[in-house]
């Protein structure tokens, strides 16, 4: 199974890391929206 995961305007740096190291050892793919634009890793 393979999972998308979307961060809306992330505002803690320590979640946003570990939901990163997660996605990656999962190997999801995983989306960082903001009023900037959204960015996909």
């Amino acid at each position: 199974m393979k999972l998308n995961i979307v961060l809306v305007e992330p505002e803690i740096p320590q979640n946003t890391g570990n939901i990163s190291r997660t996605c990656a050892i999962l190997r999801s793919k995983i989306t960082f929206s903001s009023s900037n634009g959204i960015f996909n890793i």
